[in-house]
């Protein structure tokens, strides 16, 4: 699979980073998103990890006039579904950072394509070095060898679904699992 050497963000993806990163908190892309884009793929979903996730979540509510739901209250992970587009970002997930660094936060995820992460500039480019890309669990070698791979089966012991996203993800990217 081959990967550019650098990241591409489209309009309303920076848009909305940028808002995300000018609310005076630590903001990182991670997830789905930033595999998407990584692979030149449309990004319709935009996903974060913050601190302060929910103070986070109600400003970009506010600031993009989007709906806030509370997807996990515990946990501290909101859904903004933003007016519906053509083209674009539909809704953007944000949730507290799960340990004390994003590193620790990215271990808890199920595959490692699912486990980097990008730090989120005051104003992001339309290009993003991949210099920048936190990834721990080895997430860019296994999308350049379109591959899912998990490290852990605690993930699939929490929430046994993700099995089936390892379905999903395979039939939608054509990788092998």
């Amino acid at each position: 699979m081959k990967i550019a050497a650098s990241l591409r963000l489209g309009n309303d993806a920076r848009e909305v980073l940028g808002r995300a990163a000018s609310l005076d908190c630590t903001v990182h892309l991670v997830g789905g998103a930033l595999r998407d884009a990584l692979l030149g793929r449309p990004t319709r979903d935009v996903d974060l990890v913050a601190v302060k996730a929910k103070p986070l979540a109600k400003s970009l509510a506010r600031s993009l006039d989007a709906t806030l739901v509370v997807l996990d209250e515990k946990h501290a992970v909101f859904r903004l579904v933003l007016r519906p587009r053509q083209k674009g970002v539909h809704q953007i997930d944000i949730a507290e950072l799960q340990g004390s660094t994003i590193e620790e936060d990215l271990a808890r995820r199920d595959f490692t394509i699912n486990a980097m992460a990008l730090r989120v500039p005051s104003r992001p480019p339309a290009r993003v070095s991949l210099r920048l890309l936190i990834d721990p669990r080895g997430g860019l070698a296994d999308l350049r060898r379109g591959l899912i791979r998990a490290e852990s089966e605690e993930p699939f012991i929490d929430d046994p679904l993700r099995l089936l996203r390892a379905l999903r993800i395979a039939a939608q990217l054509g990788f092998s699992i």
